[in-house]
């Protein structure tokens, strides 16, 4: 078992939307020696446009996840893997509860002050179910917040939740701050987030669809321009193969590529790897009626999958494959509970159909598959394996759109590999994928585990040592019951010919760490 000091998906179609693309939680190595400032100027690339400038509304994509770590600020942030302050100096932490001392003379992008009390107001506002953020329940933990404070005088912050919460200020580097402006006109805020802006950068244009340019605020809220990027342009390129071009012609100096352009560049520029926390693992449809109801049958379709052929298929081998859904970059990591995954073993899987009455000598079982276009040949790969079996498989592939269309529409499918992985490291962070305990809104396979369900209120009241037992053994009640096959981790690699170098995330490269080669 892995214990990381360090301290969710954040919604069904920004994960969908990084099947097979993601990035990670932290870069693994820059393509060269770094000097001690930032470029003038990035340019780079996502797969999506930004679905709306409010942050608390967003559902933080990669345009959008880029563009806010630059926009908007947090009280704490990540950086290489630990939690450092941004807008707060310190911080005093109790089981329950964080208090923040702010830095001196907080500004908003458009000179109003941002005291302790505006501040509270936009992390109550983020808190609210009302306001519907996607990342509230690991933010805050399941039980919410008891009160958010406000102390002007004292220039201090402080979150309380109801219960005891060990991932709390974890939490709070997903609480973007709106400034009172924006606050005060959610509407407009939704287009032009100027009144809002709380970061070290304000957004100059924003052509819908296309490009977004925001640029490095010089006033006291930035302490050393020297090492900030002056100007910072997203552009909107949907395809893999566009954006490697982009790069190779100079349009672009860095940008996240995916699938067979991969080896491409690698054979011309030195890739910064970013590997997404928790897997894409192949869930079931767990809902009374459809076959895959039934653990023996998932058992029997589990073992016919394996982790490292779906890999290269759905990732031109760019992906690493798991048998834990948990990864060496989650808090909480146990390669020991591979031994509760079902491996590859067709003779098994052959054995466990029959069991469960399917076969030559029971009843015709025919499956119906879901996978995203951005999947590459993953989604084949398991019907061409499920036909070794005599099972008949009709897959449907498609964009992201239409693929939440059927999840959360008809509902006419069985098997489909989703994908788990998170920004974050905390392990919480798989909890409204597969449970609905805490709401489940991501529970897609509607999955209902008793012994996973009974762990996890556990595990978000304990810290280190603790929770990490705990959370191991909800992961294997997880992997006993079938309910999920792991198969791999994504990796993003991220390529940048002006040999820059920086802290690759999950959706984005961390702003702050772009550093020009000597």
């Amino acid at each position: 078992m892995k214990i990381l000091t360090k301290a969710v998906s954040a919604s069904v179609i920004a994960t969908l939307a990084l099947s097979g693309c993601g990035g990670g939680g932290g870069g693994q190595g820059g393509p060269s020696e770094s000097s001690d400032h930032a470029p003038d100027e990035v340019i780079t690339a996502a797969r999506y446009a930004v679905d709306t400038f409010d942050p608390h509304k967003s559902t933080l994509g990669p345009s959008a996840s880029q563009l806010f770590d630059g926009i908007y600020d947090t009280l704490v942030r990540r950086s290489e893997g630990k939690i450092v302050g941004s807008l707060a100096s310190e911080w005093e932490v109790t089981p329950n509860s964080v208090t923040f001392t702010l830095k001196d003379d907080l500004t908003c992008g458009d000179g109003t002050p941002l005291t302790a009390s505006a501040i509270a107001e936009s992390t109550k506002r983020f808190a609210d179910p009302e306001t519907g953020a996607q990342m509230t329940s690991m933010s805050f933990g399941p039980s919410g917040v008891k009160e958010i404070v406000g102390d002007d005088e004292a220039n201090t912050v402080t979150v309380t939740v109801k219960d005891p919460y060990g991932g709390l200020l974890d939490g709070m580097t997903n609480a973007y701050v709106v400034c009172p402006g924006g606050l005060k006109d959610p509407k407009k805020l939704a287009t032009d987030p100027a009144a809002g802006e709380s970061g070290s950068y304000t957004l100059e244009s924003s052509e819908v669809g296309h490009s977004y340019t925001m640029v490095r605020r010089d006033d006291t809220v930035v302490t050393d321009p020297k090492t900030l990027v002056k100007e910072f342009t997203v552009k909107v390129v949907e395809s893999d193969t566009t954006r490697a071009n982009m790069l190779t012609s100079g349009e672009l100096n860095v940008a996240a590529i995916a699938g067979a352009d991969v080896k491409r560049l690698s054979a011309e520029y030195e890739p910064i790897i970013g590997a997404a926390s928790l897997v894409q693992g192949l869930v079931f449809n767990h809902r009374e009626g459809f076959p895959t109801a039934d653990q023996k049958l998932r058992e029997a379709i589990s073992y016919i999958i394996d982790s490292e052929s779906y890999t290269k298929a759905a990732t031109f081998g760019t992906g690493k494959a798991y048998d834990t859904l948990f990864t060496d970059n989650t808090d909480c990591y146990f390669p020991e509970n591979e031994q509760y995954s079902t491996g590859y073993d067709e003779a098994k899987a052959k054995e466990l159909l029959a069991e469960a009455g399917y076969g030559p000598d029971g009843k015709e079982l025919e499956l119906r598959a879901l996978g995203l276009l951005s999947a590459g040949s993953g989604p084949k790969y398991i019907v061409d394996q499920l036909q070794k079996l005599g099972v008949k498989t009709s897959l449907r592939q498609g964009s992201q759109d239409q693929i939440v269309g059927i999840l959360f529409g008809e509902g006419d499918w069985d098997i489909m590999v989703f994908p788990y992985d998170q920004s974050g490291t905390n392990p919480f962070g798989i909890v409204n994928g597969v449970s609905n305990v805490f709401g489940g809104s991501l529970n897609v396979g509607d999955i209902e585990n008793a012994e996973f369900d009974a762990l996890v209120p556990q595990a978000a009241q304990q810290s280190g040592d603790e929770a990490c037992a705990t959370w191991e053994k909800a992961e294997q009640a997880l992997l006993k019951a079938t309910d999920i096959k792991p198969l791999m981790q994504t990796r993003s690699n991220w390529f940048t010919p002006d040999r820059l170098s920086f802290e690759a995330g999950f959706l984005e490269i961390d702003t702050r760490s772009v550093r020009a080669p000597k």
